[in-house]
């Protein structure tokens, strides 16, 4: 099932492809129609203080992903600014699959940080992004498409940063009629389903395997919300505390490149920069030193011992994952791919499963996806020496046991690492002959 541009949605394509510098609505190529319905829905937007919708957020596309990612629904508000800074929070109850174990959560965030209810642990935490379970659940609504919901004037502000804007057909939700836009971003496209009265009813990033749905239902404009809305107390036996630093704190990666985030800010629709999180020192072949990866031993879900001792002359590729992580079960089908295009070179894949409650979970999620690659127990430990602060985490290690490059996360528009790491392998086998 192929979610991307040429899905059914996008066969009624009445633009024509634009250039993304150009600003806004009054771009050329941007059919009369979808001027109107922007400006229509940019006005409705700006019109108000805040806005209250209820909400449910669900995964469609490929069955063996979808069935492993998160679904919520609850209450989301928004308190959009003219900076594009505006607040928004969520609350309700989620789970990953139809019949996963149901999680209650609450988050609050802006366009950098958040603060939301740790249930597992009876903290309230502060980060960059949710973490835990109960934050899994919350980050169905932190949808790439809903950052410029923030702002003011939000879909002129996506208009400018597409490379293509296009109409669908209109759709009912909840038996109301919709009219479709749909800005296309990299791989991805951000479609909004616009009600008669120019709010948005259902919000969804689509991507080539996945689609992440937000449908918003029963807006309230009338609840006036102040900032001490946006505010998360601690409920009694909570404590507040800062979330880990997410980045880890290892020796850049001198070599390495800056990555564009395409993040709609209103104010300027222009690609926020983020770096990459600190990595440990690229080793090249001029250094006459590298730096060496810590030693580990592990158990395989059969019992097996796997030291890292043992793997030397071979390139290792290490993926430290859980079956909790949505990007990390988004990346297994590569992992496993890689796996596959290098069976039988000196190559080998491991999944180091992190922060398992259940650890018969790791080899059930692999028997029911079909993946092959050897997986590896309880090895928080090992994440900790590794200083991984993200999920997933890939580090590659050379024949002779040297850090070659980490990279941390996945996302299928715009932080793939699987090039470089294939980048790497190939140099490294062509340096033992293969």
């Amino acid at each position: 099932m192929s979610l991307a541009a040429g899905s059914a949605w996008a066969q009624d394509d009445r633009s024509v492809r634009t250039d993304a510098r150009e600003g806004g609505s009054s771009r050329p190529g941007v059919s009369s129609e979808m001027r109107a319905l922007i400006e229509r829905a940019d006005r409705a937007w700006d019109a108000m203080d805040s806005v209250v919708f209820e909400f449910e957020a669900n995964p469609k596309g490929m069955e063996q992903v979808v069935t492993q990612m998160p679904r919520a629904k609850g209450e989301i508000w928004f308190a959009p600014n003219a900076e594009g800074t505006g607040l928004v929070r969520a609350a309700g109850t989620g789970s990953v699959g139809e019949e996963g174990e149901s999680a209650a959560f609450d988050i609050v965030w802006d366009a950098s940080r958040a603060t939301w209810l740790d249930h597992e642990n009876k903290r309230v935490m502060r980060g960059a992004r949710p973490t835990g379970y109960s934050g899994q659940m919350a980050m169905t609504v932190m949808l790439p498409p809903a950052e410029g919901l923030r702002g003011k004037s939000p879909f002129a502000a996506l208009a400018a940063e597409a490379e293509r804007v296009m109409s669908g057909p209109a759709v009912e939700v909840d038996g109301e009629r919709c009219e479709v836009m749909v800005f296309m971003i990299g791989q991805a496209g951000y479609r909004f389903a616009i009600a008669q009265d120019g709010l948005p009813r259902q919000v969804t990033v689509q991507f080539p395997i996945v689609s992440q749905e937000l449908v918003l239902r029963r807006p309230d404009t009338s609840r006036n919300l102040s900032e001490a809305a946006f505010e998360i107390r601690a409920p009694e036996g909570y404590e507040t505390a800062m979330a880990p630093d997410q980045r880890p704190q290892m020796q850049p990666n001198r070599g390495g490149t800056t990555t564009q985030r395409r993040r709609i800010e209103p104010g300027g629709a222009q690609p926020v920069v983020e770096r990459p999180a600190e990595t440990p020192r690229a080793t090249d072949a001029s250094r006459p030193t590298a730096t060496p990866a810590p030693e580990f031993e592990l158990e395989t879900p059969e019992g097996e011992t796997v030291r890292l001792s043992d793997l030397r002359g071979r390139v290792v590729v290490l993926d430290f994952w859980g079956t909790w992580c949505l990007p990390c079960k988004l990346s297994s089908p590569l992992v496993q791919k890689l796996h596959e295009d290098y069976e039988g070179k000196p190559v080998t894949v491991l999944g180091l499963a992190v922060r398992e409650r259940d650890l018969s979970k790791p080899a059930e999620y692999m028997d029911e996806n079909g993946y092959t690659y050897t997986i590896l127990l309880e090895a928080d430990d090992v994440a900790t020496e590794y200083r991984v602060r993200a999920y997933p985490s890939f580090v590659v290690i050379g024949p002779e046991g040297e850090l070659l490059h980490m990279a941390r996360g996945f996302h299928p528009e715009n932080n793939d690492p699987f090039p470089k790491i294939r980048e790497l392998i190939d140099e490294h086998l062509a340096k033992l002959g293969e």
